[in-house]
Parts: structure tokens; C-alpha cells; sequence
């Protein structure tokens, strides 16, 4: 499998855990010591946050505060590999939230991501979000 292939399958794997409450898997799609930040048009910030317990702390929040099903989609997805074990990727997010039978669409966004495979598998090193409006 190529190195896009693989942190493409990665990408989808953190969107579909994360929509279906799965953060133990959103978490490991982590490493360690990964850091997150994130920019939001109306000026707020988040982060840095540094490692996974900072970081899911957020996610948990994120979760426990929205009612309906969201879904994170990602795509134009721009891989750069370093190497065979490191790699950074821009890509466009949209989520989407269905609450009641209504379709609303949240925000969009731009996801910029530096990755490192560890044992076989791709993780987020680095997760910046940009996102145009919040949530």
C-alpha cells in the first residue's frame, strides 16, 4: 500500500471513529506526544495542546456538547512524503450534523497534519485545524 493510500485510509479511520464515538481509536490515531492547535475565523484559538490526554480531553468535550449525528468529511487531500516514515498532509474538512431529521451543515475547515509511522501504522504528530466559523 503507497504512503497516500495508507494516511488517507488513516484520515477516514479518525473521521469514522470520532462520528461514531469511538475515541479510543480517534486517540491512538495520536502519538504520544502529538500537538494540536487550532485557529477559528472569529478570532478564538485553541492550544497548543500537547499529548494524547490533553487532547482527548478536548475531543470528550467536543463530543459530550453536540446532540445528532455529526460527520467529519475530509477531502483534497495533499500528501508531501518526507520519507518512508514521516509525512505532512493539507486537506479540506466539512462537517456536516443531522439533529431531528435535520441536515444542518456546521463549518468547514482545513486540516494540517504532520504524520509519523510508528510499528506499522500512521500517526498524527501534529494536527493544526483552520476552521471558518465555529461550532
Amino acid at each position: 500500500m503507497s504512503i497516500r493510500h495508507e494516511i488517507e485510509n488513516a484520515l477516514a479511520q479518525y473521521a469514522l471513529a470520532y462520528d461514531s464515538g469511538d475515541l479510543a481509536t480517534v486517540e491512538k490515531i495520536f502519538a504520544p506526544d502529538a500537538v494540536f492547535t487550532m485557529d477559528i475565523t472569529d478570532g478564538a484559538t485553541v492550544g497548543p495542546l500537547t499529548g494524547r490526554d490533553e487532547i482527548m480531553g478536548l475531543y470528550r468535550g467536543a463530543s459530550e456538547s453536540h446532540s445528532g449525528q455529526g460527520r467529519h468529511i475530509t477531502t483534497n487531500v495533499a500528501v508531501d512524503a518526507l520519507d518512508d516514515t514521516t509525512a505532512k498532509t493539507t486537506c479540506y474538512l466539512l462537517v456536516t450534523n443531522v439533529d431531528n431529521g435535520e441536515l444542518t451543515p456546521v463549518t468547514t475547515g482545513v486540516y494540517i497534519d504532520e504524520w509519523s509511522k510508528d510499528g506499522g501504522s500512521w500517526q498524527l504528530t501534529k494536527r493544526h485545524i483552520d476552521l471558518d466559523r465555529p461550532y
